[in-house]
């Protein structure tokens, strides 16, 4: 994405209006993005999603690459989406305004009408999101129970079937079994750790790939689900296999890799 500036011609504010009218709709966080990556208009869940714990009311003209952790990851998502012009997905990951990172599925695509623009709308997959899910499943099912004695047989019918379903416990199911953490490394990236410490498993690759992105420990360990203790552990195990002395150094050979 190009890091040239731009200026809003007064003929492009109704299409970008109407494009408001619409992504303000969508349930999950969505974004107009122009060609040159600068973020035209978000929906409040986008701003919601990155703002974090910082007050922010608007994300126009932010730069969408400024919020990717590998940037090259946004190179190819729009180089991709300039050669194929169809929907490009990825797992992703982003930086809130409050440093922290999440993981994302995302989903863009040229918008056919107004090729200048590129729509783009993501999930949050994070194992902390899981969580809360969760936690909010488990709250509505207790507020749930307390309605039982006030309702009459239809109703308790209604409710037993909501609880027999699960729909909600279903659909975080479904968001856990979706992510997939070794997706989010560009496999360039992964071939060359992979080159440098053969002897690595799936898992040590994906922990290596995201430290070869200067994240820190804590970061990982809610990207992943994994406790900072584990992960520590995992980068001894991994220092033995490699040919470095000390974890410095294989930091440092980490984070040089730019693939």
């Amino acid at each position: 994405m190009s890091n040239s500036g731009h200026n809003t011609p007064f003929s492009t504010l109704p299409v970008l209006e109407q494009l408001h009218s619409v992504i303000r709709l969508l349930p999950t966080p969505a974004l107009i993005v122009d060609l040159n990556g600068h973020i035209r208009i978000g929906n409040q869940k986008a701003v919601q999603f990155f703002c974090g714990c910082q007050a922010v009311d608007s994300l126009q003209d932010v730069k969408i690459n400024s919020r990717v952790v590998d940037l090259q990851y946004s190179h190819d998502l729009m180089t991709e989406l300039m050669l194929k012009k169809e929907v490009v997905s990825r797992k992703i990951l982003l930086r809130k305004f409050d440093k922290s990172i999440a993981c994302v599925n995302l989903f863009a695509c040229i918008i056919r009408e107004e090729p200048e623009y590129i729509l783009i709308q993501f999930t949050d997959i994070s194992p902390k999101t899981h969580i809360l899910l969760t936690e909010m499943v488990q709250s509505l099912h207790r507020e749930i129970m307390l309605l039982k004695p006030y309702l009459n047989k239809p109703g308790k019918d209604v409710l037993e079937n909501i609880l027999k379903n699960n729909s909600l416990e279903g659909f975080c199911n479904c968001t856990t079994k979706q992510t997939n953490q070794h997706e989010v490394i560009r496999e360039r990236r992964t071939a060359s750790i992979h080159q440098l410490i053969p002897q690595l498993t799936r898992a040590e690759l994906t922990f290596c790939g995201f430290l070869s992105l200067k994240m820190q420990v804590d970061e990982i360990a809610l990207i992943t689900g994994k406790t900072s203790n584990s992960l520590r552990v995992s980068f001894h195990r991994i220092l033995k296999k490699s040919s470095h002395s000390n974890g410095k150094e294989l930091l440092r050979r980490l984070e040089s890799i730019t693939e």
